[in-house]
């Protein structure tokens, strides 16, 4: 009558996801998982990218975790499309643009490697879909780019010095030169 425990298996964070609110979201690593089992065109068939995502509290940046106390990772996929028009955006190029932090002009999109996307944060939106079976499922609505709100605090002068001092890691202006590159050392999600 039921299948074996190995057969399937709960992969959501221990603590549910409440779509009203906003998480951080970090990309681990993106994927090409070859023709995609969608696509129409046969002589440029899309393929389909598999988008692996740790996810942390926007507020306490807490990464959440899984049943078994590991940070979770959310599995994503879409197309390789990354087309922009008749107010529509492609998914894989709203994800582009909101780990670059700002729109990127199509020319820009086109250099864009997938390795310069690694490790950087979005701000994301989640909402549930209902799947064939009559389940639901987790999916990622929006994604945003990440900007702190934190005003860095005014740096004075340095006495003179014969050697250049370099900026304590927790200094301000560090902390907003790793906001700027999209990752924060002190996050281990």
């Amino acid at each position: 009558m039921f299948r074996d425990p190995s057969a399937g298996a709960y992969f959501g964070p221990a603590e549910p996801i409440d779509i009203s609110q906003r998480y951080l979201v970090r990309l681990v690593s993106i994927t090409d998982e070859g023709v995609s089992k969608y696509a129409k065109d046969p002589v440029k068939p899309e393929h389909s990218l598999k988008w692996i995502w740790r996810v942390a509290d926007a507020e306490t940046r807490t990464p959440l975790l899984d049943l078994e106390g590991n940070v979770w990772e959310m599995w994503t996929w879409t197309s390789d499309k990354t087309g922009k028009g008749n107010g529509k955006t492609a998914k894989a190029r709203n994800y582009m643009e909101a780990l670059s932090g700002r729109p990127l002009e199509d020319e820009e999109v086109k250099q864009v490697h997938p390795n310069q996307l690694i490790d950087k944060i979005a701000v994301c939106t989640f909402d549930e879909e209902e799947k064939e079976d009559g389940s639901r499922k987790l999916v990622i609505l929006r994604l945003h780019p990440y900007k702190t709100t934190e005003a860095p605090a005014p740096v004075e002068a340095p006495a003179p010095v014969s050697k250049p001092a370099a900026a304590p890691k927790q200094s301000p202006p560090m902390q907003q030169a790793a906001a700027v590159a999209g990752a924060s050392a002190e996050a281990p999600w």
